[in-house]
């Protein structure tokens, strides 16, 4: 309790011990010794609107400074206290510490934020539609989880995109509501509706996607169009279903956060209560009037408490039951912690007990689902073998995974330790800062917040040997999306550079030796159509090879010829069974009548060899038809 001037009065032990304060600190101090200074002038604006209306107010995790200067939150209600003559005196409140509650879904909001980060997490489609059903805006979001770009969505009605059922359910809700408007009974405008509809792909497949849809309404509140979020759960539905039953069954409890007040006598019976413990319990006033506390507990939770009630009867000091277990009036499970206190008369005889009574059944599952979230990171940072990093803005490591040691030797500790120069090589170094410059200039201009850089970088391994590491880098936003630092995965291409190299190398030098030797050198597929033939097959024949390539050999040699050719594929192919080889193939050797440019022929000798494609379960399957080939004959007939 404090006055109209903001000064306390009266407060309990748990006020004291919630805050760090000892009575004789907080009697008679200013509520501006609790309050955050930027939130002065909001909490007077607050006292100044109860005592205007004379209305009670509830506040929820009201943030409040302890004595250490720690943070504290609160959820608690506040009233206008009268005199009997009725003149406002000052102000009562009565509220409750939710301090690990914040603190618990804040940790659990940063893994899920660092998660979203490792595993990229599709973003949600937003979007909006006219009455009719059909788009006005999508998201370029829709294309990651759709196939479709926006500007496809806006084409397509909806009803090719979902089922016929689905389409038809959605006209019937919709123009139930819009019926309810035009009636005057318009649903209440924050109200949203949340709903799951699967979706077609551009590929044929099924998204199965939640649906959250509200009216957008002008100045007058009528509604003009629908607006909704879109987010693919296709890969949770499975881990949905068998939490639903749990949900379902704790759903009524976890709507409620109030704490509830209660009195017993001597024997566990009800002798007094609010009508917050009514909710948390499930029952009406008239069933809990008289009812006794152990009546529905588990039997492990009777045993804890008695034991925990009688020391506060033999002691007289406050004590708490931390996980008081019992089934309420609608058969639910539920989880309680209770604060439980010694009621003694006028003259100090005990004559029961009282207490306070706060749901943490949501707080348990928060914890739990905490837990389960970090043992994931956890898992999926140690078990990968790309190298997950965060940096600030000064390029100094705050977090690096596990798999650093196994690619580039450094303990996260000793990375975490190193300057970005003892990093990188210096040419690498310097392409890097380069990017970085031109990345913060984009941010100053306002470019797309959810860009990437894609970077080939040479790193110094622990041995002093290097590693070429291609990294892709993001930008970390604050909730204002301020940039804040950078996030990074770097994966080892060192062998896939090597192997590159080597083959650009073998590529030139043997394109060089085919396309200088005098001999025509030619590929052609099992159809017997040219796929690759060398220059000098304009030597001898007169067409270039840009003519050749776009004809078959049937058009290039004499039909005798043409059938020799055939046959030696014919009996090649037939040492295999179903085209793979039963036997190595040796160089066949034919002498072919060609035609050439001038409306003769050339007599030429192909040394053809049927050639092999291995697919990855290593099996050989025939694939190809080249030719050496050597004019014999010059003479043009």
């Amino acid at each position: 309790e404090m006055d109209l001037r903001g000064k306390f009065l009266f407060f309990n032990d748990s006020f004291c011990r919630i805050l760090g304060y000892s009575r004789e600190q907080l009697q008679g101090a200013d509520y501006r010794l609790i309050a955050p200074p930027e939130r002065v002038p909001e909490a007077m604006r607050d006292y100044r609107e109860i005592f205007t209306t004379g209305l009670p107010k509830t506040f929820r995790e009201r943030k409040l400074v302890a004595s250490v200067g720690s943070t504290v939150y609160l959820d608690f209600s506040m009233a206008l206290m009268r005199s009997p003559t009725g003149e406002p005196i000052g102000f009562s409140g009565f509220g409750r510490d939710v301090t690990e509650r914040v603190t618990a879904r804040q940790r659990l909001e940063e893994n899920e934020r660092r998660l979203r980060f490792i595993t990229r997490n599709v973003n949600d489609i937003i979007w909006s539609m006219d009455f009719d059903l059909n788009y006005t805006y999508v998201s370029p979001s829709v294309f990651t989880l759709t196939g479709f770009t926006p500007d496809e969505v806006m084409k397509i009605p909806l009803k090719m995109m979902v089922s016929p059922d689905v389409y038809a359910g959605m006209k019937k809700s919709l123009e139930g509501a819009l019926d309810s408007e035009e009636k005057g009974m318009p649903a209440d405008g924050e109200q949203e509706t949340f709903f799951e509809m699967p979706f077609f792909r551009k590929d044929g497949s099924v998204l199965c996607g939640e649906v959250n849809v509200n009216f957008n309404r002008d100045e007058l509140g009528r509604p003009f169009e629908l607006v909704g979020v879109t987010r693919d759960i296709t890969d949770r539905k499975q881990a949905e279903q068998r939490l639903k039953e749990s949900e379902e069954k704790y759903r009524t409890i976890l709507e409620s956060m109030e704490d509830g007040y209660w009195e017993t006598d001597l024997t566990g019976h009800f002798t007094f209560f609010n009508d917050a413990l009514c909710r948390l319990m499930g029952y009406t006033r008239e069933e809990l009037l008289g009812m006794n506390n152990r009546r529905h507990a588990d039997p492990d939770s009777v045993e804890r408490t008695f034991q925990i009630f009688n020391s506060v009867y033999r002691t007289g000091i406050r004590a708490d039951v931390l996980d008081y277990q019992f089934t309420d009036g609608r058969g639910n499970q539920v989880t309680h912690e209770l604060s439980v206190s010694l009621r003694r008369d006028a003259d100090g005889n005990p004559i029961g007990f009282h207490g306070i009574s706060r749901d943490v059944t949501e707080r348990r599952r928060m914890e739990k689902a905490m837990a389960e979230s970090e043992q994931r990171y956890r898992m999926i940072t140690e078990k990968m073998t790309d190298i997950v990093w965060i940096s600030d803005l000064d390029l100094r490591i705050v977090y690096v995974s596990p798999s650093i040691e196994q690619v580039l030797g450094f303990t996260p500790e000793e990375r975490m330790a190193m300057s970005v120069e003892q990093q990188l090589t210096p040419d690498s170094l310097a392409r890097g800062l380069q990017e970085m410059e031109r990345e913060f200039v984009r941010e100053r201009e306002g470019a797309d917040p959810d860009r990437g850089a894609n970077l080939l970088l040479e790193y110094y391994h622990k041995d002093g040997s290097t590693r070429w590491m291609e990294t892709i880098m993001t930008a970390i936003r604050d909730e204002q999306g301020v940039l804040t630092g950078i996030h990074g995965v770097s994966r080892d291409v060192t062998e896939r550079r090597r192997m590159e190299k080597a083959l650009a190398e073998n590529e030139q030098r043997y394109r060089m030796i085919v396309e200088n030797m005098s001999d025509m050198i030619a590929t052609m597929d099992l159809d017997l159509r040219y796929t690759y033939p060398s220059p000098s097959v304009e030597r001898i024949t007169g067409y270039s090879a840009e003519n050749i390539i776009k004809t078959s050999l049937a058009e290039r040699i004499t039909p005798d010829s043409l059938a020799r050719v055939k046959r030696i594929l014919s009996d090649a192919l037939a040492r295999g069974s179903g085209g793979r080889l039963a036997e190595p193939l040796k160089p066949q050797v034919v002498e072919v009548e060609a035609y050439n440019k001038k409306g003769g022929t050339t007599w030429i000798e192909c040394n053809a060899i049927l050639t092999l494609q291995r697919n990855i379960s290593s099996t050989s399957h025939l694939c190809e038809f080249p030719l050496a080939v050597r004019t014999i004959s010059p003479m043009v007939f």
